[in-house]
């Protein structure tokens, strides 16, 4: 086990007390809303804010399912919208400093969003708003910590690139290629999540969600309003690639109001208490006591909080344990972060958290979906595409730790194709040996159950990251 001697270690001492059989539920972060730290950052203020503000209602919500019949041709149509864009985006050149060209990897090509002639900046929508206040409303922009940006925009040209690139004034984002907005319908925890098209319009999106529909509240597990689906526009890296500018960004900040570090510890923190990123007793030791340490800093007591740890840094998954085991968990966290961990400064314990997940899981960084077997009920397992290779992930249930473990993996070169099925519920992903075996030409397929909002998302990830591979 890693250790971070800072100073001299404090002797062994037993907790007090007894630990009672606890649970938790993944949940924003009360008070340690770590996105609100941004330079820029507008939150809203409450909720009966959110659910006051003027959205256009027009009719019933159409919960996106209509456009998997044109997202299922996703790659034929990510292609053609790439070479739609360079062209579009070439005859746009009113302002330099807008234009962002961003490789998503070194050696794999391009990704950038560029200013349009129709781009506002924020000076230009104040002025809009001033001229025409009901041509400007505001999109809620929800994080995967729980907070909620407020972003105005305007009804007419503001497309989803748009909001993407007055983020990047606002906030002081250098590079965006790595980062997407996407529609989430039912919570992060058993929802969907899909896709927007980065050039289309804002209010086609949002135009027929309700206020209600968008509480901060909602996020992770989804609305209890009776016959309502939750709705939320989430901001969060798309696609990792090591060596980007984007990670670059994050890696060399020096603050944590950073808005690349901070997104980047945000989504590391969200996967890790998801439980995808620990593979045995000592990485779930190590990171909790980083991220404990890194939420621990902006409480007013030096005392270690095992209610703190319980509620917001152990995965939820793991505190469903006897008591003497959680017990034994949270006395090793503690000790751990004794050793050194506690001395450490903010930006210091993030980026150590994040480096230290890293190195330990070859997905991280790229989104994990729960998928099933097809055919086999409660079968869960979870699929996550990278730069280098796809990754089929299940849990170990025979130890209270609840570790995650590669069930299996094929690289690139490995993989020949994949289809979504008709009804979107369905993927397959055909793969060969390549180099394995004797018989490095025969194709397996791998079937699995997805919703369909995820499947579409899937097949986006397959393809951006099979592009760059190729390059």
């Amino acid at each position: 086990m890693s250790h971070y001697h800072m100073g001299t270690t404090s002797s062994r001492k037993k907790m007090e007390g007894k630990a009672m059989l606890r649970t938790s539920s993944f949940r924003a972060l009360d008070g340690i809303k770590i996105a609100t730290r941004v330079s820029g950052a507008t939150v809203f203020g409450s909720e009966a804010d959110l659910s006051e503000r003027e959205f256009n209602d027009g009719g019933d919500f159409n919960d996106g399912r209509s456009r998997l019949g044109s997202l299922l041709s996703s790659k034929q149509l990510l292609m053609h919208q790439m070479e739609e864009e360079n062209m579009e985006e070439g005859k746009a050149g009113s302002d330099l400093k807008n234009v962002y060209d961003t490789e998503a990897k070194q050696i794999s090509g391009k990704h950038h969003r560029l200013a349009t002639n129709s781009f506002r900046n924020v000076q230009q929508i104040e002025e809009q708003e001033e001229l025409a206040p009901m041509t400007i409303q505001t999109l809620p922009i929800s994080l995967l910590d729980g907070t909620t940006w407020a972003l105005r925009y305007s009804l007419e040209t503001d497309k989803f690139r748009h909001a993407m690139l007055r983020l990047q004034q606002t906030h002081g984002l250098e590079s965006d290629g790595a980062y997407s907005f996407f529609s989430l319908f039912d919570g992060l925890l058993n929802g969907e999540i899909m896709p927007v098209d980065d050039a289309g319009l804002i209010r086609d999106e949002v135009q027929h969600w309700e206020g209600a529909d968008q509480r901060s509240d909602y996020l992770f597990k989804g609305s209890d309003r009776l016959g309502s689906r939750s709705k939320h526009v989430v901001l969060r890296r798309r696609v990792y690639f090591s060596q980007s500018p984007e990670t670059r960004e994050a890696l060399l900040a020096t603050s944590v109001s950073s808005m690349a570090h901070t997104l980047a510890f945000i989504d590391a923190s969200y996967q890790f208490r998801r439980g995808w990123y620990h593979q045995n007793r000592e990485q779930l030791v190590e990171a909790s006591a980083l991220l404990y340490h890194a939420l621990h800093i902006h409480s007013e007591t030096d005392a270690f909080s095992t209610d703190m740890c319980i509620d917001d840094v152990l995965p939820p998954i793991c505190v469903k344990t006897t008591p003497d085991a959680l017990t034994d968990l949270l006395q090793s966290i503690r000790l751990l972060w004794k050793s050194g961990i506690d001395k450490l400064t903010a930006l210091q314990v993030e980026q150590i958290f994040c480096h230290k997940l890293s190195k330990w899981n070859p997905w991280y960084g790229s989104i994990v979906f729960p998928v099933t077997e097809c055919g086999v009920v409660g079968n869960l397992k979870y699929l996550a595409a990278t730069e280098d290779s796809i990754y089929i992930l299940i849990r170990d249930d025979t130890s209270h730790m609840r570790s995650i473990v590669m069930e299996k993996q094929k690289t690139w070169p490995a993989i020949k194709s994949w289809n979504l099925g008709e009804t979107g519920n369905t993927i397959e992903i055909n793969v060969t040996n390549n180099g394995e075996s004797k018989n490095d030409d025969e194709v397996t397929t791998w079937s699995y159950d997805v919703k369909p909002g995820n499947g579409v998302t899937i097949v986006n990830q397959l393809i951006e990251y099979s592009h760059c591979a190729k390059k």
